[in-house]
């Protein structure tokens, strides 16, 4: 299985929302898949690191490290098999 990560308009997203299987425009889903960022193979969980960065840390801490480890979880990890 592939995963990949694509990038849709607002406009797209919510048009995407409301459609359905037979209204769908594939043209602009297949651009989509077209240009997406296929994900490694074996990746780990991808996060939003930015968000948990705090302005007032300034070396890698064990707070850093809890605040990574408890992040929420965007996409999860590919298990290698």
């Amino acid at each position: 299985m592939r995963e990949i990560v694509i990038k849709l308009s607002d406009e797209e997203y919510e048009a995407l929302q409301r459609a359905s299987y037979y209204s769908f425009d594939k043209y602009t889903a297949y651009i989509a898949m077209k240009s997406g960022t296929p994900l490694p193979k074996g990746h780990g969980r991808l996060i939003d690191a930015d968000d948990l960065l705090d302005a007032n840390i300034d070396t890698f801490s064990q707070q850093t490290e809890l605040k990574i480890k408890f992040a929420p979880t965007i996409i999860e990890a590919d298990k290698e098999e």
